[in-house]
């Protein structure tokens, strides 16, 4: 395809996902509140930018993956197509990216990054919540799969992050300090770093717990049973730790806690 092609296949897939297509490269008032794209052709490529002026994570995601479905993407301005190694949602995150042919990127499953397993978390918590609550629909060994799947998808956020190319996550080294660093670490990410290594090793090997107590465990599981229609089933568990004892849900809610707060510091929420 020529440049003219590109652009007006993208400008097509944008319209056809809800965005408003602008054919001029006049920044547009930054207090305009419809999602648009602004596609043009400049210096002999196609170029994007969308607005308003700062567009939300949720618009440039969908613009990224709409694109990559025409088979184009969003690089930086001036880039080398082959080398580079930032996905559309990101380039147009920062403004101005051109559109080139090909595909999204260093992309884990399903085309995913950081955000989805953060997303996933949520869910996890969310039916954790529901097991607890009792408004589940299963008996206690679907219960027990919603607590391990939790901290399963709590402690694999990290190397989400570690493995995503957004520019704004910090360096490896400072997102392995939640876990590491006597200092800066989060205890109860290394509980969750513990109970998610226990559950996919059956038990932690010597030396390797998070929290210094190998035998981190999730101690018991209870349920109260109110009978009715329907029959209500809340579950309980407590961890044991360092001779400590914690109420899961509470553990589970400052695990969420934890992780928000400091993705918010760093402003990737």
């Amino acid at each position: 395809m020529d440049v003219q092609q590109i652009r007006d296949k993208a400008a097509k897939a944008l319209a056809h996902v809800g965005f408003t297509v602008r054919e001029t490269d006049d920044e547009p008032a930054a207090k305009d509140p419809q999602p648009g794209a602004c596609l043009f052709v400049q210096q002999g490529k196609a170029r994007l930018y969308l607005t308003p002026a700062e567009p939300s994570w949720e618009a440039a995601d969908v613009a990224a993956r709409t694109l990559a479905g025409a088979n184009l993407c969003v690089v930086p301005v001036g880039a080398d197509p082959a080398e580079s190694e930032v996905r559309s949602a990101y380039v147009l995150l920062a403004g101005t990216g051109e559109i080139v042919e090909g595909h999204e990127p260093r992309l884990g499953p399903l085309g995913e990054g950081w955000r989805d397993q953060h997303q996933r978390m949520l869910r996890s918590h969310v039916r954790l919540m529901e097991a607890a609550s009792g408004a589940m629909s299963g008996g206690s060994n679907e219960a027990r799969d919603r607590l391990l799947h939790f901290f399963q998808d709590a402690y694999h956020l990290k190397d989400w992050l570690k493995n995503d190319d957004d520019p704004r996550i910090p360096p490896n080294s400072d997102v392995e300090a939640l876990f590491t660093n006597p200092q800066r670490s989060v205890p109860v990410l290394r509980l969750a770093a513990d109970l998610c290594n226990g559950v996919k090793h059956r038990r932690l090997k010597a030396g390797t717990s998070k929290t210094g107590d190998d035998s981190t465990r999730i101690s018991n599981q209870s349920v109260s049973i109110f009978l009715g229609s329907p029959v209500i089933a809340e579950h309980q568990w407590h961890v044991t730790s360092g001779g400590q004892k914690y109420d899961v849900i509470e553990l589970a809610d400052d695990i969420v806690e934890a992780w928000n707060a400091w993705l918010t510091a760093r402003n990737l929420l």
